[in-house]
C-alpha cells in the first residue's frame, strides 16, 4: 500500500497520471476508483482511462452491499480517498485481492467525510508505510528564493575599513 498525500495544486493527480502510465509501460491493470462520481468523472479526464465510484467498483447493491468477492487488479488507485467513511474504505479494503497493490490518494487536511471516522487522516497521521507530501516545483522554488535571499553572499557584504590616516 502506498499513500500520496498533499494540498491543492501540490501534484497529486499528476503522480496519478504517472502511476498510470508506468503501469501501462509494464502492461499492469490499474483500476481507478473515487468515493463520489463527480472526483471519478474528474479522475478519468485527468487520466485518460476509464474510472468510477467505489460503490460501481464492488458492484455495491442497495441493502445487500457489494457484490463483487474480489478487486484483482495488479493496481487500485483511489483518489479523494480524504472523502471516503471508515465503513466505505475498510469494505473497499476487504475486496481487494492479495496481489493488488493499493494507492490510497488523498488530502489529509481536509475536511473529514461525512460518514463516520477518518480513515485516511488517522492513516497518514500515524505513518505505518512512507508516505512522502507532495510538493509543487513552484512551491518549491519559492521556498528556496526566500532561503537565497536570507542568505547575503559574502563577496556583497560591505565591510567597514578603517579610516586612512
Amino acid at each position: 500500500m502506498s499513500i500520496v498525500t498533499g494540498g491543492p495544486g501540490t501534484g497529486k493527480t499528476a503522480t496519478i497520471r504517472l502511476i498510470c502510465a508506468a503501469a501501462a509501460a509494464q502492461d499492469a491493470s490499474v483500476l481507478l476508483v473515487a468515493p463520489t462520481g463527480r472526483a471519478a468523472r474528474r479522475m478519468a479526464e485527468a487520466t485518460g482511462r476509464d474510472a468510477s465510484t467505489v460503490h460501481a467498483a464492488l458492484g455495491w447493491v442497495p441493502d445487500l452491499g457489494p457484490t463483487r468477492d474480489e478487486i484483482g487488479e495488479d493496481m487500485l488507485i483511489v483518489d479523494e480517498t480524504s472523502m471516503a467513511n471508515l465503513e466505505l474504505l475498510v469494505t473497499l479494503l476487504d475486496a481487494v485481492g492479495p496481489r493488488t497493490h493499493v494507492v490510497l490518494v488523498g488530502d489529509a487536511d481536509q475536511l473529514a467525510p461525512v460518514g463516520a471516522g477518518k480513515p485516511f487522516a488517522e492513516l497518514v497521521e500515524a505513518r505505518p508505510f512512507p508516505s512522502p507530501s507532495s510538493r509543487t516545483s513552484s512551491a518549491r522554488r519559492r521556498q528556496h528564493d526566500r532561503a537565497r535571499r536570507a542568505r547575503v553572499p559574502t563577496a556583497t557584504r560591505r565591510r567597514s575599513r578603517p579610516a586612512r590616516a
